[in-house]
């Protein structure tokens, strides 16, 4: 990196964009451009579940996920977090953190959408003491002989024996076991994320929940891609809103990216941020850009294109001062 006198060099930003820098002793110039090729489809060969047997009960909460996924992966589970005694079944769900990076692969191996997988106390299922089942376990059809193996779709088998060939459903002839769920208002750390969300409408009966991102844990960091959507207890949650003063202080932040969710920006979330250079906007439905949250900001906003008049006004409104494409 020789920068001298009539020397260009290159200055990487992120994996898609670069500046190009000319020093002379006279004048400098810049130039940036953005790379905007063909998305990359990665590479799940190396993932797997990280569970290789049953887990022995002991009060707690256990969970079984994914390692070995490639860079830009997130997984979104369900089912994969419990603490009871019992056969589940966890399934995931995939997404890219920057689709003009990143895209998945067109067929999934069936063996990472989902796992089967137990919490069990020496094989019994059933830690009622007053189990009517001679053997602990379930008792099979006529209430007599061996055992038999409930099939369960996601939720607890606790409580008395069950008599039957087939166990499906909910929880069965026993209290409801649940896991332990968050709250509206608590702010939590999301694993592969590095950030903190606030919950802000639970996930429940099948439905997504809704999250603010709060802001980054690297106050150093040179890019952040906000997320869509984020896995907590194994329920899926939809990013709709960036905090006030989320990105303010990150000193060294060159580049954000907002996604297709977000349908508003709280007060003062990029204040201050003088070396931001790229501001990418995904999300055609934002209603609210916060008093002064792009003051001071002179970067580059990328809109979508049936969004950029409504924008611009918007932006110019919150201190924006650079230029909106």
């Amino acid at each position: 990196d020789n920068r001298r006198d009539g020397v260009a060099y290159i200055e990487k930003v992120s994996d898609i964009q670069f500046n190009i820098h000319l020093l002379s002793s006279r004048y400098s110039t810049f130039a940036m451009f953005e790379y905007t090729g063909e998305p990359e489809v990665v590479d799940l060969s190396r993932a797997k579940w990280d569970y290789s047997g049953a887990v022995k009960y002991d009060g707690k909460a256990h969970e079984v996920k994914l390692t070995g996924l490639p860079k830009g992966v997130f997984a979104h589970y369900k089912g994969n977090e419990k603490t009871e005694i019992g056969q589940y079944i966890a399934t995931v769900e995939f997404s890219v953190t920057d689709d003009t990076l990143y895209k998945l692969p067109t067929e999934i191996p069936a063996k990472l959408q989902s796992l089967e997988w137990e919490i069990n106390e020496k094989g019994a299922y059933n830690k009622d003491t007053n189990n009517n089942s001679s053997s602990g376990g379930f008792s099979g059809g006529g209430g007599g002989g061996g055992a038999v193996q409930p099939v369960v779709s996601g939720n607890a088998v606790s409580g008395n024996a069950v008599s039957g060939n087939t166990v499906s459903g909910n929880t069965v002839s026993g209290n409801t076991v649940s896991d332990n769920a968050v709250k509206v208002g608590d702010s939590v750390k999301v694993d592969g994320v590095k950030a903190v969300f606030k919950i802000t409408g639970l996930a429940k009966d099948g439905k997504t929940g809704t999250v603010t991102y709060v802001k980054p844990e690297n106050k150093k960091a040179k890019k952040i891609i906000v997320p869509a959507k984020v896995t907590i207890d194994g329920k899926v949650y939809v990013v709709n809103e960036i905090a006030p003063k989320a990105f303010k202080g990150c000193k060294k932040l060159k580049k954000v990216v907002i996604p297709k969710t977000v349908t508003k920006i709280g007060a003062k979330a990029f204040k201050g941020d003088k070396g931001l250079k790229t501001v990418k906007i995904k999300s055609k439905k934002i209603k609210s850009f916060g008093n002064n949250s792009f003051k001071g900001v002179k970067a580059t906003v990328k809109v979508p294109k049936s969004k950029k008049a409504a924008y611009t006004k918007a932006l110019k409104k919150a201190g924006f001062k650079g230029k909106v494409k």
